[in-house]
C-alpha cells in the first residue's frame, strides 16, 4: 500500500510541476503582450494533507490598475483639450491671420484718408480695408465653425467606441459570470485580461469607476453615477444628439433593455477623459471665442454705421450705413419643456449696442405682459452675478419688437402671446454673426469724413467770443436729406443781444425759414445753448421749439463776446477738405467699444484692440496651463505604469529561474514515480 500511496504522491506532483511550467511558459510566451497579466503557480493542499493539485493566479493589484486607468483618464482628458486648442492659439498669435492687424489696418486707412479728405484714393483704400477687415472677420468665424464641426465629429466617432467597447465588457462580464472552469477552452484568466484591456481602451475615452462584486462580474459607473455597464450583462448606450434647449451636440445615455427607453443629458463637467476634454474645450474656449469674434465684429460695424451716419460725404449728402447689418438677426432657441407654441427673434439695436457682451441670453415669458432677459452660459444656466431686466411686451395694439437696450439688442415675434407663461428661450446674438456682416458701400465718395454743419462768427464782432460746435448726436431732426441743406427750424445762428451788468446774457436764436426767433435772458452761461432754450421753453410749461432729445446738434459761445456779436450755423455744403467726422470715426479704435461681460458693469469697458488681446491671452493661458497639466499627469501615468508592470508584468529573468526550479521539481516527481515502480516490482518478485 506503501508504494501505491508513493505512487499517486508521485502522480500528483508531476501533474502540479507540469501545469506550473505550463504557467510558467505561458508567460514568457506573452512576453511582449502589453494586454497579458503575469501569472503564478500557487500549490494547494488537500485538506487531509498533501498536494491537490496547481492554480493559477493573476498577478495583479487592482488599486494600482484602478490608478493607472484614472491616470490615462487625467492624460487623456489634457490631451483632448490642448489637441484641440493648440490650432486655435496658433492661429490667434498668426500677425498675417490677426484679427487684431486688419482692425489696426482699417483704422489706420481713416487716418490716412483723414489726412487728405478730398482724396478719392485715400478713401478708396478705406473700402478695400473694410471689405478685407470683414472678410478676415468671416474667415476666422468660418475657422471656428469648422473647429466646432470637428469637435461634433469627434464626440460622434468616441461615443461609437464608447458603445462598442461596453457591449463588450457586457459579453465579458457573461462569460465570466456563467463560464465554468469545467468546460473546455474556458481561461477566466484570458477572460479578465481582455476585460483590463477594454476598460483601459475606455478609460481614455469617458472617467468611469469599477464597482466590484464576489462574482466575477463587475459594474461601471460614469462620473456622475450612472451605470454604463451593469452586473447581470446588461449595459447602457451613449448618444450624441443635438440638444433643443442649446443648439449643441450633447451626450445623452439611454437604457439599450426596455421598448421605451429613459433618456437624460449628460453634464459636460462630468465626462472626463478624451471625450470631456473635448466637451470643455468647446464650451469654454471656442465657443466664447466665437461670440467674442462676433460682438467685435458687430460693434465695429455698428459704431462705425452711427459714426458716419453723422458725418457728410463727397456728394454733400448725410452720410450712409458703412456695414449691412440686415442679416444679423437671430431666432432664439425653445426649449424642450415649453407648452406655448411663440417663437423669438433677437437682433442687434442698431445705433445702440454698446451695452451688447459676448454672453447669451436666456429670456423667459414672466406673464402676459412681461419678458425677463438674463445672460446665460451654452446651456441656458443664468451667469453669476449677471442681472435680469423685465421687459414690458404690452400695447393695444399688440408690439411685435421690443428694444432691450440693457443688452443691446432687440427681440422680435409674430405674436408674443403664443408663448405660455414660463416658456423659456435661449438666444445667441454674437455666436455665428461675424460672417454675416457686409459692406454696404461700394464708392468711395460714400466715406462721411465731414461734419454736416460749419460755424462762423461774423467778421464785425466786437467781443473776444467764437462760437463752437458740439457733437452731432444725429440727422433725423435737423436736416433736409433730400434737398442737402439745414430743415425748416433748426437752429441757424445766435445773437448777443445784451451783456446785463451781473454778467449775465441775453441771447436771440434764430431757425431757419418763417420759425420764429428764441429770446433767452439772464444766462449765466453761453453753453449748449439749444439744450438751453429747449429746458427753458420746458420749465415755463411750453413745448421745446427745437425737436428731438438731445438735438441733432447744439453750439456754445466761448469766451467773452459783446453786445451785438452774432455768430451763424449752415451746412457744409461742398465742404470737401472737412475731416472732422473723420477724426471721430478714426478715435473709435482708442476708445472703449467692448463690454466685458453683463456682470462687469453697464458700460464698454475695453477698446476693440484689449477685446482681442483679452481672447489671445485667455486662449493662450488655457493652453499654457492645459500643457502643464498633461505633461504633469503624463509623468504620474508612467510612474503608476511602472507600478503596474512591477507587479503584473513578465520578467524575462524571473521566469528563467522559475522554470528552472519547476523543471527540478518535476524530474524529482518523476522520479518519486519510478522509485515507487521499482519498489512495487521488487515487493512482487518477493511474493512471487
Amino acid at each position: 500500500m506503501a508504494s501505491f500511496d508513493l505512487l499517486s504522491k508521485g502522480q500528483a506532483a508531476v501533474l502540479a510541476h507540469q501545469r506550473a511550467l505550463a504557467i510558467t511558459g505561458q508567460n514568457i510566451n506573452n512576453i511582449n503582450n502589453p494586454d497579458y497579466v503575469r501569472e503564478r503557480p500557487e500549490y494547494v493542499s488537500n485538506p487531509f494533507g498533501g498536494l491537490r493539485g496547481v492554480e493559477s493566479k493573476r498577478m495583479i493589484d487592482e488599486y494600482i490598475v484602478g490608478q493607472l486607468n484614472r491616470s490615462h483618464m487625467d492624460v487623456s482628458f489634457q490631451s483632448g483639450k490642448l489637441d484641440q486648442a493648440e490650432p486655435l492659439d496658433s492661429l490667434l498669435g498668426n500677425t498675417e491671420s490677426s484679427i487684431n492687424a486688419a482692425v489696426t489696418n482699417f483704422f489706420n486707412s481713416v487716418q490716412d484718408a483723414n489726412n487728405d479728405p478730398s482724396s478719392l484714393t485715400s478713401r478708396q483704400v478705406v473700402v478695400s480695408e473694410a471689405e478685407g477687415l470683414m472678410t478676415r472677420m468671416s474667415d476666422f468665424s468660418g475657422y471656428l465653425n469648422d473647429q466646432e464641426n470637428i469637435v461634433n465629429e469627434r464626440l460622434r466617432d468616441s461615443v461609437q467606441q464608447i458603445n462598442t467597447i461596453t457591449e463588450n465588457i457586457a459579453e465579458l462580464n457573461n462569460e465570466l459570470k456563467f463560464g465554468s472552469s469545467n468546460v473546455k477552452g474556458f481561461d477566466a484568466n484570458s477572460l479578465k485580461n481582455q476585460r483590463d484591456q477594454q476598460l483601459e481602451e475606455l478609460s481614455k475615452l469617458v472617467s468611469f469607476e469599477v464597482v466590484p462584486s464576489p462574482s466575477d462580474a463587475i459594474q461601471v459607473n460614469l462620473q456622475n453615477g450612472a451605470p454604463l455597464v451593469l452586473k447581470d450583462g446588461r449595459y447602457n448606450m451613449i448618444t450624441a444628439n443635438s440638444q433643443p434647449d442649446t443648439g449643441r451636440v450633447e451626450l445623452q445615455i439611454e437604457s439599450t433593455n426596455s421598448s421605451d427607453p429613459t433618456r437624460f443629458f449628460l453634464d459636460a463637467d462630468k465626462v472626463g477623459s478624451a471625450v470631456g476634454g473635448y466637451l470643455d474645450y468647446r464650451d469654454n474656449q471656442l465657443l466664447p471665442a466665437q461670440r467674442r469674434v462676433g460682438q467685435m465684429a458687430l460693434r465695429i460695424a455698428d459704431t462705425m454705421n452711427t459714426q458716419n451716419q453723422k458725418g457728410m460725404d463727397l456728394d454733400n449728402q448725410l452720410g450712409a450705413k458703412l456695414f449691412d447689418l440686415s442679416s444679423t438677426s437671430v431666432r432664439a432657441l425653445e426649449f424642450s419643456g415649453n407648452s406655448g407654441n411663440g417663437n423669438l427673434t433677437v437682433g442687434i439695436l442698431e445705433g445702440n449696442s454698446s451695452k451688447l457682451t459676448s454672453d447669451n441670453l436666456l429670456i423667459t415669458k414672466k406673464d402676459a405682459n412681461t419678458l425677463t432677459i438674463q445672460a446665460a452660459d451654452n446651456q441656458g444656466r443664468v451667469l453669476p452675478g449677471a442681472p435680469d431686466f423685465d421687459i414690458d411686451i404690452s400695447g393695444t395694439p399688440a408690439p411685435t419688437s421690443v428694444n432691450v437696450e440693457q443688452y443691446g439688442v432687440t427681440i422680435s415675434s409674430d405674436d408674443f402671446a403664443a408663448a405660455d407663461n414660463g416658456d423659456k428661450f435661449l438666444a445667441k446674438p454674437v455666436e455665428d454673426i461675424a460672417g454675416d456682416i457686409k459692406v454696404a458701400i461700394s464708392r468711395p465718395e460714400d466715406l462721411a469724413l465731414a461734419k454736416p454743419v460749419r460755424v462762423s462768427d461774423d467778421l464785425a464782432n466786437e467781443g473776444s467770443a467764437n462760437i463752437e460746435l458740439g457733437s452731432i448726436n444725429g440727422t433725423g431732426n435737423f436736416f433736409n436729406s433730400g434737398a442737402k441743406t439745414l430743415a425748416d427750424g433748426a437752429p441757424t445762428g445766435a445773437t448777443i443781444d445784451a451783456v446785463n451788468a451781473d454778467g449775465t446774457y441775453n441771447v436771440t436764436l434764430t431757425p431757419k425759414s418763417a420759425a420764429a426767433d428764441i429770446t433767452l435772458t439772464g444766462l449765466s452761461n453761453l453753453n449748449d445753448l439749444v439744450q438751453q432754450a429747449n429746458d427753458t421753453a420746458i420749465a415755463a410749461g411750453d413745448p421745446a421749439p427745437f425737436a428731438g432729445s438731445p438735438p441733432d446738434y447744439d453750439f456754445s459761445i466761448n469766451g467773452q463776446p459783446a453786445a451785438g456779436d452774432s455768430y451763424s450755423i449752415e451746412y457744409n455744403t461742398d465742404g470737401f477738405d472737412d475731416n472732422r467726422n473723420g477724426e471721430e470715426l478714426a478715435a473709435l479704435q482708442q476708445n472703449p467699444q467692448l463690454r466685458r461681460s453683463s456682470a462687469d458693469g453697464d458700460d464698454a469697458n475695453m477698446t476693440f484692440a484689449e477685446g482681442y488681446s483679452r481672447l489671445v491671452s485667455d486662449v493662450g493661458s488655457y493652453v499654457a496651463q492645459t500643457r502643464s497639466r498633461r505633461d504633469s499627469a503624463q509623468a504620474i501615468e508612467a510612474q503608476t505604469q511602472a507600478m503596474y508592470e512591477a507587479k503584473s508584468g513578465v520578467n524575462l529573468e524571473e521566469e528563467a529561474a522559475n522554470l528552472i526550479q519547476f523543471e527540478r521539481a518535476y524530474n524529482a516527481a518523476a522520479r518519486i514515480i519510478t522509485v515507487a515502480q521499482r519498489t512495487f516490482d521488487s515487493l512482487l518478485q518477493a511474493v512471487g
